[in-house]
C-alpha cells in the first residue's frame, strides 16, 4: 500500500550509481512539476533530493552543453521556488539546503542567482526569494555565501571608479548595488559567524552607500547595521564579557532610535520597508517615498564614530582579531583613487578611524586636496570631507612636526575660496591648529604671528600670490588679515558656525591679550585686530569696552561730554591705537562692516562710534568718508531712527568743517597695504551656489597646495 519507502531507496541508489543520468533525471522532474498534485509534489521533491549532490560533479566533468544544462535547470528549481508559496519550506528543505552543502557548486549558484535578481531588479519578488534561499545556502557553509556576496558588492564599488559621476546612486552600477544589498540584508540577520569575520567590510560598505536612493534602499543599508550589531551581541567571546554586552546593548538601543534613522535619510515610520516582501517596482509604497537627500558631512562621521565605539568596545576580545587594519585599508583604498561618489564618504570615515597621521598619509591626503582643487570642477563635498579629514589628522601629529603649522595655512587658503559649506569645514580646521597649538604651550612664549612666521617663509611666494588675488595681506598685517578672513563666518547661513566664528575670534584675542584680568579689555597692538571685528557682533566685549579707563581717557575736551565717546573710550584713544596704518585698518574694517550690515542695532552703534571717532583720528576720516559716502545718504533718505540720523549728521557735519590736505590718508593707501580685497569679507555667502573657486586663480591654488605638500620634511 505504502511504496515510498521503496522509491525513495530507488531514487538513492540511482543516484549513487549512475550519476550521469543527473542532469536529464532533474529536469524531466522540474518541468513536470506543476502537472502534480500536492502531495506528489513533496514525494516529488524528497525523490529528486539524492540527486543534488551529483551537479557539482555535472559543472567540472560536463560538456559546455551540460553547463548550460545546469544554469537552465538552476533557473527553473529558481522559478519553481517562486510559484510554489504552499511547499515552499519544502523546497528551501530538499532542493537548496542540498545545494548549499556543495562548495563546488556554491558560487555558481549565487552567481546565478544575483544575475536573475538584477534582471528583474530592485522590489521583485524574485529578488527577494532568492535573498532568502541565500540564507538557506549559508546554513550549509562556513560563512562562504556572505563573503562571497560582500566581495561582490566590494568588486562592483571598484568598478564605479571606470565612469566616475558625483553620487553613487547617478551611477549605472547602482541598481547592481541595491540588489546585492538585499542579499546581505537577508544574511546579516542572527550571523554571529559574518559579524566575526566581515565585521568591518560590513561597516564600510554601508557607510559607503547610506543615505542614497529611495526610502526602500536607506532603510535596506540601516537594516543591514541594525542585524550586524544585533548579531555581534551574539559572539559567544562577547556575550562572555558583561562590559562589552553592556556597551553593545547601549548602541543597539542608539541605532534602534528615531534620530539614527534620520540620520541614514530615511523617517522612523518608513524604517519596517527594508523587511517588506514582494514589492512591486514602481508599484509598492517602499519605491514610492521618495529621496530625503544624502547625510551630511556630521552625519557621516557620527554614524562612523558609532561603529569605531563598536569595534574598540569589542575587538579585543576577538581572538587574532584585524577589524581595524581591514577598516583603515578599505577607507584608503577609495580614498585615494579618483572617484567623487566614493571618496567624499571615504575620507569621512578615514579621518575617524585612523589612529594614526603618517606622514605618507598627509602626504597623499595633501596631494588629492590638490588634484581636486586642480580640476576645477563643482566638487565642494569632496573637498570639504578632505578637509575634516586633515582636522581629525591633526591631533594625531607629534607636538614637533611642522605639519601643524602647515594645516594652518591649509585653513587660511581653504576659507580665501569663499565657498560657505568649505568655511565651515576649515574653520574647524583652524579651531584645531589653535588648539593644538595651545596644548602644545607655544603662545606662552610667542604670539601666533611670530609662532607662524617660519611656516609662512618656506610658502611666501604661493602664499603672497593667494593674498594678492583675494585682497588681504598677511606680510602687511597678520592679524587684521585673519580677523577679516574670520569675519567672514559672522554672515554664514549656519548659526553654529556664527557662533563658532565669535567662540575662535575670542580665543584669538585672549592669546594675545596677556594682561586681561578682572573682566577688563586693554588694547594692544596684537589684540586690536580682533576686538575691531568683535566689536560691532559682541555685546559682551562692548561691554568690557565701556568699563572705564581713568588713564586713557587722553582724548579732546571737545569730546569729554560725549556719551557714546565715553562709553568706548578704549578704542577711541590714540595711545590704543598708535600707528596710522593700524588706525586705517581699525576704521576701514569697521565701516566696511557698517556698509554690509543689516541689524538696525549695528548700526546705530556703528555709526555713533565712528561718529565719534573721525574726531580722533582726523587724519583718517578722509578714507571713511570716502568708503561712507553713499552709505551716507542713502542712510538720511530711508532711516527712521532718531540715533542713527543723529550720528549720520554729526559724520557729515565732521565732513564739511574739514577739507581733506595732502596729508591726508587716500582711498588708494588700503590697496597700498595689500588689503583692498576687505570688503569681500563683509558681503554674505551667494545664496546660490555656484563654482566653488570663485576668487582665486586655478594655477594659484595648484601651486599654493603643491607648496603645502610635505614631500621635504
Amino acid at each position: 500500500m505504502n511504496t515510498a519507502p521503496f522509491v525513495m531507496t530507488v531514487s538513492r541508489e540511482l543516484a549513487q550509481k549512475e550519476p550521469h543520468l543527473t542532469l536529464e533525471f532533474l529536469s524531466e522532474v522540474v518541468a513536470g512539476f506543476q502537472q502534480y498534485t500536492p502531495a506528489l509534489k513533496q514525494f516529488c521533491l524528497a525523490y529528486m533530493s539524492p540527486w543534488l549532490p551529483n551537479l557539482s560533479l555535472s559543472l567540472f566533468e560536463a560538456t559546455a552543453t551540460d553547463h548550460e544544462k545546469l544554469m537552465r535547470l538552476v533557473d527553473m528549481l529558481v522559478a519553481l521556488s517562486i510559484s510554489e508559496d504552499a511547499i515552499y519550506p519544502l523546497i528551501q528543505s530538499f532542493v537548496w539546503d542540498k545545494i548549499g552543502g556543495e562548495p563546488r557548486l556554491l558560487k555558481r549558484v549565487l552567481d546565478s542567482f544575483i544575475r536573475m535578481s538584477i534582471s528583474d531588479g530592485l522590489g521583485s519578488r524574485k529578488l527577494e526569494v532568492l535573498a532568502d534561499t541565500a540564507v538557506t545556502l549559508e546554513q550549509s557553509t562556513d560563512g562562504a555565501v556572505t563573503t562571497e556576496v560582500i566581495k561582490k558588492i566590494l568588486k562592483t564599488i571598484a568598478h564605479t571608479s571606470d565612469k566616475v559621476t558625483q553620487s553613487l546612486e547617478q551611477h549605472f552600477l547602482w541598481s547592481e548595488l541595491t540588489v546585492l544589498s538585499r542579499f546581505l540584508l537577508a544574511l546579516s540577520c542572527n550571523n554571529p559567524r559574518n559579524a566575526v569575520k566581515n565585521l568591518t567590510d560590513v561597516f564600510y560598505l554601508c557607510i559607503i552607500m547610506m543615505g542614497n536612493g529611495p526610502s526602500f534602499v536607506k532603510a535596506t543599508i540601516h537594516g543591514i547595521v541594525l542585524n550586524t550589531v544585533q548579531s555581534l551581541a551574539s559572539v559567544p567571546e562577547i556575550m562572555a564579557n558583561e562590559e562589552a554586552t553592556k556597551s553593545v546593548s547601549l548602541k543597539l538601543a542608539e541605532i534602534s532610535e528615531p534620530k539614527f534613522y534620520h540620520q541614514f535619510g530615511i523617517q522612523k515610520r518608513a524604517s519596517s520597508l527594508a523587511y517588506q516582501r514582494s514589492v512591486q517596482p514602481g508599484r509598492g509604497p517602499a519605491l514610492e517615498l521618495g529621496h530625503h537627500g544624502s547625510p551630511s558631512s556630521t552625519c557621516v562621521t557620527a554614524i562612523t564614530q558609532h561603529l569605531l565605539d563598536l569595534v574598540n568596545a569589542t575587538a579585543h576580545l576577538i581572538p587574532e582579531c584585524t577589524w581595524m587594519q581591514r577598516w583603515q585599508k578599505l577607507a584608503r583604498r577609495t580614498s585615494f583613487h579618483y572617484n567623487p561618489a566614493l571618496q567624499t564618504r571615504s575620507f569621512l570615515m578615514l579621518g575617524v578611524i585612523s589612529n594614526k597621521a603618517s606622514l605618507s598619509l598627509v602626504t597623499r591626503t595633501l596631494r588629492v586636496l590638490e588634484e581636486t582643487l586642480g580640476r576645477r570642477e563643482d566638487e565642494v563635498y569632496l573637498l570639504e570631507s578632505i578637509t575634516i579629514c586633515l582636522t581629525a589628522f591633526l591631533p594625531l601629529l607629534e607636538e614637533g612636526s611642522k605639519l601643524i603649522y602647515h594645516f594652518f595655512w591649509v585653513a587660511v587658503g581653504i576659507m580665501q575660496l569663499g565657498e560657505a559649506t568649505l568655511y565651515a569645514a576649515s574653520l574647524e580646521l583652524m579651531e584645531a591648529c589653535i588648539k593644538k597649538l595651545t596644548l602644545m604651550k607655544v603662545f606662552e612664549k610667542q604670539t601666533l604671528t611670530s609662532a607662524m612666521q617660519p611656516s609662512r617663509e618656506e610658502l611666501e611666494w604661493p602664499l603672497s600670490q593667494m593674498d594678492r588675488e583675494v585682497g588681504i595681506s598677511f606680510s602687511s598685517d597678520f592679524n587684521f588679515s585673519l580677523a577679516a578672513l574670520l569675519y567672514k563666518g559672522f554672515s554664514h547661513p549656519l548659526s553654529t558656525v556664527r557662533t563658532r566664528t565669535q567662540e575662535l575670534l575670542t580665543t584669538l584675542f585672549f592669546i594675545h591679550s596677556p594682561d586681561v584680568s578682572g573682566g577688563r579689555i586693554e588694547v594692544y597692538q596684537d589684540n586690536l585686530a580682533y576686538i575691531t571685528v568683535l566689536f560691532p557682533e559682541s555685546e559682551i566685549v562692548r561691554k568690557h569696552l565701556r568699563e572705564p579707563r581713568p588713564r586713557l581717557k587722553t582724548l579732546a575736551s571737545s569730546l569729554e561730554d560725549s556719551p557714546t565717546h565715553s562709553s568706548y573710550n578704549t578704542l577711541l584713544s590714540s595711545h590704543a591705537v598708535p600707528s596710522q596704518k593700524q588706525q586705517i585698518l581699525f576704521l576701514f574694517v569697521l565701516a566696511c562692516a557698517l556698509i554690509n550690515t543689516q541689524d538696525e542695532k549695528k548700526t546705530q552703534i556703528l555709526y555713533e562710534f565712528l561718529a565719534n571717532a573721525s574726531k580722533v583720528y582726523f587724519n583718517v576720516f578722509p578714507l571713511i568718508r570716502s568708503v561712507l559716502m553713499q552709505n551716507l545718504v542713502l542712510t538720511l533718505q530711508q532711516s527712521q531712527s532718531p540715533h542713527v540720523l543723529s550720528a549720520v549728521q554729526q559724520l557729515v557735519s565732521v565732513a564739511v568743517e574739514r577739507v581733506p590736505s595732502d596729508t591726508d590718508c587716500k582711498l588708494t593707501v588700503i590697496n597700498d597695504l595689500g588689503f583692498g580685497g576687505v570688503r569681500e569679507f563683509f558681503n554674505p555667502f551667494p545664496k546660490v551656489r555656484e563654482c566653488c573657486i570663485t576668487w582665486i586663480s586655478q594655477q594659484t591654488c595648484n601651486l599654493y597646495v603643491h607648496a603645502l605638500i610635505p614631500v621635504h620634511i
